[in-house]
């Protein structure tokens, strides 16, 4: 499932967006279960696999200004995806009864939220990110730094793709994961801050992938690569997404 949070400034003064939001924004997708899906937080926090969300950046569609610690905006959206209805309920809930989010000093009026269903595609299929796409893995043994991976390193491609079904069986043990890019359109290479002085080298893209609809359900709902749950990876078709 997919759900959408509105934000408008309407005749108020722009707001303003920074540019490590999306750990804020992190912070209150964990507020939101455990105040309105108590039970079901308490079952989050003890998954041993990646959260089982994704979610975008700030899309704008309004008009906005780029300064030095973040963005100045007067409208967009927020995407959340997740198989479990439960999640984005509880994230609904809480955006419309606070009528606002709080990233970090920032406080963005909400103006509604809409949830919609993912349609899993099969076949080849353009997809574009609505957040960044991280791959790594251990430079030395497990236990030592992960190199970080970008598009013009040909082991990106092995690895995102490993990444997807890897964590696909880790979920679904009998699914049967189909999932090649077939094709990388254009990149826009980026860097985000995950602590207070760790960035991790990512990538915005859009690539035709082939997908069963298996495995077009899972990218969309949790997501492509690592850190899904902190703001990374957030995929959706070209053709479902808003204006």
């Amino acid at each position: 499932m997919r759900l959408y949070i509105y934000a408008d400034s309407g005749t108020q003064p722009r707001f303003h967006i920074p540019w490590n939001s999306h750990l804020s924004f992190q912070s209150f997708v964990y507020e939101a279960v455990n105040e309105y899906a108590p039970e079901y937080a308490t079952r989050l926090h003890q998954d041993k696999h990646a959260p089982p969300f994704s979610f975008s950046e700030f899309i704008q569609t309004d008009s906005y200004d780029v300064t030095d610690d973040g963005l100045l905006c007067e409208g967009g959206y927020w995407i959340i995806n997740s198989p479990d209805s439960e999640l984005l309920t509880a994230c609904a809930n809480y955006a419309q009864a606070h009528e606002e989010l709080s990233l970090g000093h920032t406080t963005i009026p909400v103006t509604g939220v809409e949830v919609d269903n993912v349609r899993p595609i099969e076949g080849r299929t353009r997809y574009k990110t609505v957040s960044p796409i991280a791959v790594s893995e251990p430079s030395g043994g497990h236990d030592s730094p992960p190199e970080w991976y970008r598009p013009e390193d040909g082991m990106w491609y092995a690895r995102v793709c490993q990444n997807v079904r890897d964590r696909l069986l880790a979920r679904h043990e009998d699914a049967e994961p189909e999932f090649v890019i077939d094709q990388l359109h254009w990149t826009d290479p980026k860097l985000l801050q995950v602590g207070p002085s760790a960035k991790i080298p990512c990538v915005r893209c859009e690539m035709t992938l082939t997908c069963n609809e298996r495995t077009s359900r899972f990218i969309q709902e949790e997501g492509v690569g690592e850190k899904t749950g902190m703001g990374f990876g957030t995929i959706v078709p070209t053709d479902e997404q808003i204006a």
